[in-house]
């Protein structure tokens, strides 16, 4: 693909944008990336409902209708083709024309007079209606049908790529399990990863949510995993690869003890081999300390410790643990109680964080 790519937020904003002319817009990207999330959030960022049409499930006659003879004013038979009654009639709102690759040449010909007139026929689409599509190439694997230029040339296009940044945003603030967030940091490079085999499974955004959720039910949402069951529930959703590494993560995640750092003030030293330690111990550590319910000062004493022992690196991935998580009553704690140099180490990590 040689057309430029952005980050979600950075789409986000060129829909938000775009959309306001009433020109149709095309998103391009992998699966799994958060697509149709991103224009369910853009429709309730702007107060209006989104119509979600599959086209790939559709035939032609399903958006042009079927024809029915009438009579005109002159009393001349005449051919008047009724309107799809999922089409909107009023209102506002985004037509979202989810899976357009994947949908047959004949289904893309027949949404090409909505794409490029607002209409189809004798259906005229509501002017507080918006226009966005949505697919993937055959470089993601999808058996697709490829846009014609007729059509490519009627929208703007959009090229999506996920950067694990943002996507770690979205997880903390949805409760993705800690253990999770802290592979991912360790390993950003899996969250997304197409297979180059017949592998079922595969690493991507919306299955390390839904891997998230089978945790959370095998385990329950505060308990510890073991790297032996987790392996096998991994397979089934990330893939082979990715479930081989996160079952091994695993194993260090769960000889963490954050409560003997937190609360008993035993801060630990790590080598500079033990990369993947420190980035569990990070996650531990933070997750523990914002499970407090109520802190003492012996806690956030700690706590400010583990945090200057580390290096600027992973001072950072805890700081933004602390501000991305929204939590004040903690984050107010550590600066009420903090000494100088943690001040300054704040102050500069505030810089690179925002």
């Amino acid at each position: 693909m040689n057309d430029f790519e952005c980050s979600l937020n950075e789409a986000r904003e060129l829909v938000e944008i775009i959309i306001k002319t009433n020109t149709a817009v095309m998103l391009t990207a992998p699966p799994g990336v958060g697509k149709s999330s991103m224009v369910f959030q853009i429709a309730k960022k702007m107060g209006i409902d989104v119509l979600d049409i599959r086209l790939a499930q559709h035939d032609p006659i399903d958006l042009k209708g079927i024809p029915n003879i009438s009579t005109d004013n002159q009393g001349n038979e005449v051919t008047k083709w009724l309107i799809p009654d999922f089409l909107p009639k009023s209102g506002e709102g985004i037509l979202f024309l989810d899976e357009l690759t994947c949908a047959a040449p004949a289904v893309q010909n027949a949404a090409l007079q909505l794409v490029l007139d607002r209409k189809l026929n004798d259906y005229v689409l509501p002017p507080g209606w918006k226009i966005v599509a949505a697919g993937n190439t055959a470089e993601h694997g999808a058996f697709v049908s490829r846009l014609s230029n007729p059509m490519k040339n009627r929208m703007a296009h959009i090229n999506i790529t996920p950067y694990w940044s943002e996507v770690k945003e979205y997880f903390i603030e949805n409760a993705i399990r800690n253990e999770v967030v802290s592979f991912l940091d360790w390993r950003p490079e899996l969250l997304f990863n197409m297979p180059k085999t017949e592998e079922s499974a595969f690493p991507t955004p919306r299955t390390w949510e839904k891997f998230s959720e089978i945790l959370n039910v095998a385990y329950g949402a505060e308990t510890k995993i073991n790297g032996g069951k987790s392996l096998k529930l991994a397979n089934t959703i990330i893939g082979q690869g990715a479930a081989i590494e996160f079952s091994s993560f695993i194993d260090i995640y769960v000889n963490i003890k954050p409560g003997e750092i937190i609360d008993d003030g035993k801060i630990p030293t790590y080598n500079d081999s033990e990369i993947a330690v420190k980035f569990a111990s990070c996650g531990a550590v933070s997750q523990y300390f914002l499970e407090k319910k109520s802190l003492k000062e012996n806690h956030i004493k700690n706590f400010i410790a583990f945090v200057e022992n580390l290096e600027p690196e992973f001072q950072v991935k805890v700081m933004k643990n602390m501000n991305w998580l929204k939590n004040k009553k903690h984050y107010k704690a550590c600066l009420d109680h903090a000494s100088e140099s943690f001040h300054r180490l704040n102050a500069n990590l505030t810089k690179v964080i925002i």
